[in-house]
């Protein structure tokens, strides 16, 4: 989940805001679509037109390390911003 940088540096609001959302899922949802673990991070991949690259994120979680094209990521950070948030997960 994008958050701003400040809940995301602070654990405690980023668990908060984890546990929130998840409540929501199950509430509008159903319990069987609720979301494990919820990973607040400042921002994620996207591409120079801003739309999220969804196989990067999805690589990043599964630990894989061939992330295909990046060429047209438009912020590289995001990546290790990602990675360090998932490491800090398991």
């Amino acid at each position: 989940v994008p958050r701003n940088a400040t809940d995301a540096s602070h654990p405690e609001r980023a668990a908060d805001l984890a546990t929130q959302l998840a409540e929501i899922v199950v509430r509008d949802l159903g319990k069987t679509l609720a979301p494990n673990p919820v990973l607040i991070v400042s921002e994620l991949p996207k591409t120079k037109s801003g739309k999220v690259m969804r196989r990067v994120v999805r690589a990043v979680l599964a630990s894989d390390p061939n992330m295909g094209d990046l060429s047209g990521l438009d912020n590289p950070s995001a990546i290790e911003l990602l990675k360090t948030v998932v490491a800090r997960s398991h």
